[in-house]
């Protein structure tokens, strides 16, 4: 992140000015500096490739006031510990919520032990402290003459790896973190994955198991971890280990990050006895996989080798949207495993949250069996027949399903289980 380092130059040297009181900066200079501009400048020095190799996407000044707004009440001396603190965009937002002192050094005096920042890159370490700094002079302009360096006033905002530390931060009362979504190895001996995953679920993974007994851990976190199949067996085991408290569904992370988020909050030590949230809201008693089979279509086209008997063969390149198909005008492929017979509805997997209709439907009738590819959902209605196929369409058409769906699943793509989930009723409405 080297290319980063002339604006951390910059904010060190504003920092500088405004605690020696040779600087000063109207409200506006003040916003622009602590609300969105190192989000900015790092869009503009760092390469887009850079960004995502590191999972380094600062959280937006909206986003963390809204994540803040649910920490709980504290009492004595709190210490508020970022992991992943970036250029302290959390940090800034805690800060906001900190009592001053007279000076601004005797306010940084007074947030120094209560300001825990960790990250990786020493250029995203220098411009957290320093806009720390920026935030208690906005705050608490005051200057006392001192030979104290601001930076030394926060010593716990540190160049430092949370994940291979022997421990997960310090005896915090408070994490606030919007750790990388980049992917990674599960770690050993980990009981809900393997292989590659979020290094996200990681992170909350991490503050379970280490984390202090009573600590609030507040996160933005990719939306897969909330609604995605593969993360059942996390979501499983944070409920096992601490309290759920809150889970919102926040949207798109960004104007410029296709990526949608969630806040979770947590009360670490063993799960509570006492009411939790629930990751998804809107349960109902009747689902349409109480109507229908659902399942993934077959076929994976570049892995499977055309072998076995010719096949009637579906892809989303012959699926025209809320349209009737015949099975004898598909085309045709070798393919010895599962076959589909009509009619069922066929759902493209493919699809964004901002879709509308979110799941676009293509019912195929016919007599002879038909192989699906793996970027179609199936749906066979238990009584199969052509009007159960059409009370399906008429469900997923509905303005409310898309509303469901936007619940329950904003990843990129739809899955079975988000489809299974759909309410349903006799009459499909």
């Amino acid at each position: 992140m080297k290319s980063y380092g002339p604006y951390v130059n910059k904010l060190e040297s504003l920092a500088s000015g405004l605690f020696d009181g040779s600087t000063t900066l109207s409200k506006r200079q003040f916003s622009r500096t602590l609300n969105g501009e190192a989000s900015k400048e790092l869009r503009a020095l760092v390469p887009l490739e850079d960004r995502r190799d590191s999972g380094a996407f600062f959280t937006p000044s909206p986003m963390g006031r809204k994540l803040i707004k649910h920490l709980s009440p504290w009492h004595g001396a709190p210490v508020f510990f970022d992991p992943a603190c970036g250029a302290g965009d959390l940090l800034v937002a805690v800060a906001d919520q900190l009592p001053i002192a007279a000076s601004l050094q005797d306010t940084l005096e007074l947030w120094g032990p209560l300001l825990c920042g960790w990250d990786i890159h020493e250029e995203f370490v220098r411009a957290a402290r320093a806009r720390v700094i920026i935030a208690a002079a906005c705050r608490c302009p005051k200057v006392t003459r001192t030979r104290s360096k601001p930076a030394a006033l926060l010593p716990n905002i540190r160049k430092r790896n949370a994940l291979t530390s022997l421990r997960f931060g310090p005896e915090y009362s408070h994490m606030l973190t919007n750790p990388p979504f980049t992917a990674r190895l599960a770690p050993k001996g980990c009981t809900w994955a393997q292989g590659s995953v979020s290094a996200a679920a990681v992170f909350v993974a991490e503050a379970l198991q280490h984390g202090p007994k009573g600590a609030q851990v507040l996160a933005v976190l990719p939306d897969v971890l909330r609604t995605g199949p593969r993360y059942s067996a996390w979501r499983e085991h944070v409920q096992a280990t601490a309290s759920v408290r809150s889970v919102d569904a926040i949207g798109r992370f960004d104007d410029w990050t296709d990526i949608d988020v969630f806040h979770l909050g947590l009360e670490l030590g063993g799960k509570s006895s006492g009411p939790q949230a629930v990751w998804v809201q809107g349960h109902t008693e009747a689902r349409l996989d109480d109507v229908v089979d659902v399942s993934v279509g077959a076929v994976v086209p570049h892995r499977h080798p055309k072998r076995g008997a010719v096949q009637r063969y579906l892809t989303t390149d012959e699926m025209p949207r809320w349209a009737l198909v015949s099975a004898s005008k598909l085309p045709t492929r070798r393919f010895a495993g599962r076959l589909v017979n009509p009619p069922f509805v066929a759902v493209r997997r493919m699809s964004r949250p901002e879709d509308s209709p979110r799941a676009v439907a293509t019912i195929v009738r016919g007599r002879e069996p038909v192989a699906v590819e793996n970027h179609v959902i199936v749906l066979v209605p238990h009584e199969q027949t052509l009007k159960a196929c059409e009370q399906v369409v008429a469900r997923l058409r509905l303005p409310g399903t898309t509303d469901w769906l936007l619940r329950t699943n904003r990843c990129r793509h739809l899955t079975s289980s988000a489809l299974a989930s759909i309410p349903w009723s006799e009459n499909g409405n």
